[in-house]
């Protein structure tokens, strides 16, 4: 009989803090969710995306004295590790101490922004991403309340079709990385 590993904590910060992304999306389905955030982090709109259309992603950057507030998501080892396949170049995995909301302290990992880029905002469809996210799991007031003032991006016809080609473009997204991975590997 084979062995499963134990579930690990996953801290979001970007549209995985919804759940609904990553049961519908990404096919994963957290055993729990809660609200909780990191000391010596911050999230930024600095992950470089695919102007105009997505010009900026959420990355989680080191800022001594900060604190970046996310969801915690108690996952399964191999859907952790399939997270990897949906999070670009630009981040890394990274090792880091979740202060839930309630609870003890528990080690969780995330991605963070490798290269990050400034002077960008986000779409309007990808910070309402964030925003269901964040309300879902009652993230502190003034969070949901920076996240709302967060000025955005929107290209009208290319945007309304942004939808229906996002699948496609994570696809060979996910296709690439792997065979990065494999790459390396060898």
């Amino acid at each position: 009989m084979e062995e499963q590993e134990a579930p690990v904590w996953y801290f979001a910060f970007g549209a995985n803090m919804a759940t609904r992304v990553l049961r519908g999306r990404r096919g994963i389905a957290p055993r729990q969710s809660r609200a909780a955030c990191v000391r010596g982090w911050r999230v930024g709109f600095v992950e470089a995306g695919f102007p105009p259309i997505e010009p900026v992603f959420a990355g989680l950057l080191e800022a001594p004295g900060a604190t970046a507030w996310g969801v915690l998501h108690l996952l399964e080892a191999r859907d952790a590790a399939r997270l990897d396949d949906f999070e670009g170049p630009g981040y890394a995995r990274v090792r880091l101490e979740a202060r839930p909301r309630e609870g003890a302290p528990v080690e969780a990992f995330a991605y963070a922004t490798t290269r990050p880029v400034e002077g960008r905002r986000p779409s309007r469809r990808y910070l309402r991403l964030l925003l269901d996210g964040a309300r879902e799991h009652g993230l502190p007031a003034e969070t949901v309340a920076a996240l709302e003032a967060q000025e955005t991006v929107h290209v009208p016809v290319l945007s309304a079709l942004l939808p229906a080609t996002l699948g496609l473009v994570e696809t060979v997204l996910r296709a690439v990385h792997r065979v990065q991975r494999w790459t390396r590997s060898r």
